[in-house]
């Protein structure tokens, strides 16, 4: 059985979107949470809870577009420390996101715990010409937004999530 493809309308359908205490925006789908939280102008904080089936992927990346759009560059700091795993779909979704955005990216920065995300990693940074630094340990991330973002003092534990879509 094949994955449907992506698209807005199916995020539309299987996501709910909702606005967390601090400002960031949630995204959640039946298996998988992702959290856009802004960091400054230009600098944001994209966290992947769960499962990724890359269901919510073109809500993510129109919110993300719009960021770029407003400020002209993007650095990202992606903490996918939570995220169990991703579904291919999603992987080439956000790599063709990637690559198109890829003149406005100042830097991306990914906090991953397991080894295969980082071969992933790896191979999306070759396919978006580079940029991509992958960090094994939350301390060195961390310290990678604090150069960026120096008020910045400690990845958000986000308590007020909603509930996971049935």
């Amino acid at each position: 059985m094949s994955q449907p493809a992506l698209s807005r309308n199916l995020a539309e359908t299987v996501t709910s979107r909702s606005t967390l205490a601090d400002g960031s925006l949630c995204f959640r789908t039946s298996k998988f949470t992702q959290v856009i939280s802004p960091l400054a102008a230009s600098n944001v904080l994209v966290s992947g809870i769960g499962y990724n089936d890359g269901r919510c992927a073109p809500l993510t990346t129109a919110e993300l577009d719009k960021l770029v759009a407003r400020d002209g560059t993007l650095t990202a700091f992606v903490d996918l420390s939570r995220q169990t795993g991703q579904a291919s779909v999603g992987r080439e979704w956000w790599a063709e996101w990637a690559k198109k955005t890829r003149p406005a990216l100042r830097g991306t920065h990914m906090l991953v715990k397991n080894r295969l995300m980082d071969m992933a990693i790896s191979v999306l940074g070759m396919l978006i010409g580079g940029g991509i630094k992958a960090h094994s340990e939350q301390a060195s991330f961390e310290a990678a937004i604090t150069a960026v973002v120096p008020g910045f003092r400690q990845l958000p534990k986000y308590p007020d999530l909603p509930p996971m879509l049935p």
